[in-house]
């Protein structure tokens, strides 16, 4: 299939005809205030999720990660699910974002659910020398489409609309992340990685970072078509 040519209904997933059980963690600790500065788990949490759950078996027996990292982690209910859908010691859970308030929120979010998390607040993974050694790569990137200026605000402010703000097509910030992450990734690495419809031409360019990708999930939400992809070099 040729990658500009790719549309939602002809776009062939790994579990297309399947379901999974949503939220696996707990995030009743987070209250309505935590929600005036951090992004409320919504239909594309759920979709991540869903794809970690449906995947599980390839990421526990073909990857079998020691790291796994969330860039923009928010509440923490994605890299949390995971966790608890491993249940392993002995895995290295780091969750970034630049948001100060959902580094607070993410710790919480992990604490309420007996998973060790650390936890940086950064841009992306921005010094903190983690290049060839992730193994699991998530990230949720804001992809509303903003003028430059407002996203350059929402960068600067730190605060909530840098959860959604995607620059003036959408995947600025995404752009902006690619060459750190395919040097995040360990050789058997996986990133996955959620886009909506309107951006799926932008699978050409992550070819380019990441040679093999698999459409593991679709959805239909309200207001737009999402996906999930796993990338790996």
């Amino acid at each position: 299939m040729e990658s500009d040519k790719i549309t939602y209904h002809t776009l062939k997933t790994l579990y297309d005809d399947k379901s999974a059980s949503g939220f696996i963690c707990s995030f009743s600790h987070l209250k309505r205030a935590d929600y005036r500065h951090v992004y409320e788990p919504s239909e594309d949490s759920f979709l991540l999720i869903d794809a970690l759950q449906l995947d599980l078996p390839y990421i526990t027996d073909t990857i079998n990660p020691s790291t796994v990292v969330e860039v923009g982690v928010g509440s923490g209910v994605v890299i949390t699910s995971l966790a608890m859908l491993l249940k392993r010691d002995d895995v290295v859970y780091v969750a970034t974002d630049i948001n100060p308030k959902a580094i607070e929120a993410a710790e919480r979010t992990a604490e309420a659910n007996q998973i060790k998390l650390k936890t940086q607040e950064t841009t992306f993974c921005d010094g903190m020398g983690l290049e060839g050694k992730v193994d699991i790569l998530i990230f949720n990137p804001p992809y509303v489409v903003t003028p430059k200026e407002e996203l350059e605000m929402a960068q600067e402010k730190k605060d909530i609309e840098a959860s959604w703000a995607g620059g003036e097509n959408g995947i600025e910030v995404l752009m902006a992340f690619l060459e750190q992450a395919e040097a995040l990734l360990s050789e058997k690495g996986a990133f996955y990685l959620l886009l909506i419809e309107e951006n799926f031409g932008i699978v050409k360019i992550l070819r380019e970072h990441f040679p093999k990708i698999a459409y593991l999930v679709k959805r239909e939400c309200p207001g737009e078509r999402q996906i999930i992809l796993r990338l790996q070099k």
